[in-house]
C-alpha cells in the first residue's frame, strides 16, 4: 500500500486482520508470530504476485477471502523452451519444482457442518497450544489431514490446533481470529475442481 509498510507495534492476529479489513485497497496481511510482544510483526499488502514473494517460514502470507483475483494472484509457470534439434535429440527435462507452501485463508473456521470433517475422527483440536509451524507439522504426519484451523489464543495455554479434512472453503464458517491453512495438496484438488465447476 502507497505510503505504508509495517504497522506501529506489536500486534495480535485478529488485529492485523481487522486493520486490512478496515484499510481501502488492502487484500493481504504478512503477519509474523515474534512471540517477543514489541517488535514490529504486522505488514499490509495491496496488489502482488505471489509467485515473486520470498519463501520464509518465519512470516505468514494471509490473503483476504474476499480479495480479487486482480489483487493478489499467482501465474501459472510458463513452458520451459524448447530445446533445439540435436543430431540424438532427448525430451526436455521439466524445470525443479519449487517447495510446496501452505495457502491461507483469514478469518475462516471449517468444522463438522460447516466445511469440514475432525482429521481425527472425535477430535476437534489437539490437547495442546501450538506455534503454527507445529500444527502444520503434525497435519503433514496425518495422512487424512487436508488443513488446520489455527487461533492466535495469546494465552500460550489454551488448545489451538484443529486439523481438518474434506474441506469446502465455500461453506466454511468466518470467524476472525481464526487462520485456514491448506496442504499445498488440498489447494492444488480444490483448484482443479474449481476449474471443472
Amino acid at each position: 500500500l502507497a505510503g505504508r509498510d509495517g504497522l506501529d507495534g506489536h500486534l495480535a492476529l485478529v488485529a492485523c486482520q481487522r486493520s486490512c479489513l478496515q484499510t481501502a485497497g488492502c487484500s493481504a496481511v504478512i503477519w509474523h508470530d515474534s512471540k517477543d510482544a514489541h517488535s514490529l510483526n504486522c505488514w499490509l499488502r495491496g496488489s502482488g504476485d505471489l509467485d515473486s514473494c520470498m519463501e520464509n517460514p518465519e512470516f505468514n502470507l494471509m490473503v483476504l477471502a474476499n480479495s480479487t483475483s486482480t489483487e493478489m494472484k499467482a501465474h501459472p509457470p510458463q513452458p520451459p523452451p524448447q530445446l533445439q534439434q540435436l543430431p540424438q535429440p532427448q525430451p526436455p527435462q521439466p524445470p525443479p519444482e519449487k517447495p510446496s507452501a501452505w495457502e491461507s485463508i483469514v478469518a475462516k473456521n471449517c468444522r463438522p457442518g460447516e466445511g469440514a470433517d475432525f482429521a481425527i475422527n472425535g477430535i476437534d483440536v489437539l490437547p495442546a497450544h501450538l506455534a503454527l509451524q507445529d500444527c502444520q507439522d503434525f497435519c503433514d504426519r496425518l495422512p487424512a489431514c487436508d488443513a488446520i484451523v489455527w487461533k492466535d489464543t495469546k494465552g500460550g495455554r489454551e488448545p489451538n490446533c484443529f486439523p481438518r479434512k474434506q474441506v469446502d472453503i465455500s461453506r466454511c464458517a468466518t470467524e476472525p481470529g481464526s487462520l485456514l491453512r491448506l496442504k499445498p495438496s488440498t489447494m492444488k484438488k480444490f483448484l482443479v475442481d474449481a476449474a471443472r465447476a
